[in-house]
Formats: C-alpha cells, structure tokens, sequence
C-alpha cells in the first residue's frame, strides 16, 4: 500500500513550519486508514547527534471522514536544538514504521 500518513508541508499534519522557540508548542498529526486497525500511534525523536532516540505515544484525534483517522502529538522542547523525528503505528500487536517519503511525506 503506498499511502500518505504525513506531509510536512500542509498545515493539516503540522502546526508550525521551521524551527521553534524554546518551550513553543507545535501539534504533529498523522492520518491512518481504519482498515489498519490501528490500536496506538507514536512519535519517536531524536536530537541531532545522539543515538538515544524517546518513543512517547500520540493520542487518538477523531475521524477525517468514514475511512481515516487522526492521531496527534503536542510536543515543547526545552532544549534548543536540531531534532529528527518519525512516526510509527501499532496493529495487531506489531509496532509498524511510517517511513520517509519524497517532500516531506511519511508513507505506510
């Protein structure tokens, strides 16, 4: 299945484009199809430089029509600095990557 869980460029998946002040809130929100079945969405960051990599799990945000649905994250960093970050699924008990696409999309 080529899909598009994420685009970086439209306002509907991002909140905020370019680099955030200190303590700035910014929403990152990706979109599933249901037939996923999809039981948990995550968020998974890393500064820049640093193998160390945090999974914190995004919330369930609504339907976008009958056949989709949100999950969303509202993150503040404390630390200024370059961060890289990627998004991953659960379905049927196996964690699934969204994986990086061409413009800033994130594909299943």
């Amino acid at each position: 299945m080529q899909y598009s869980a994420y685009d970086a460029r439209d306002l509907q998946y991002k909140s905020v484009f370019g680099a955030l002040a200190q303590d700035q809130p910014a929403q990152l929100r990706i979109c599933l199809p249901r037939e996923l079945h999809c039981t948990g969405a995550y968020l998974s960051f890393r500064a820049d430089g640093s193998d160390q990599r945090c999974l914190l799990p995004m919330k369930w945000g609504g339907m976008r029509g009958e056949s989709h649905e949100w999950w969303e994250f509202t993150w503040s960093l404390k630390e200024p600095g370059l961060y890289w970050y990627t998004f991953a699924y659960d379905a049927g008990g196996q964690l699934r990557p969204i994986t990086r696409g061409q413009r800033g999309r994130g594909m299943l």
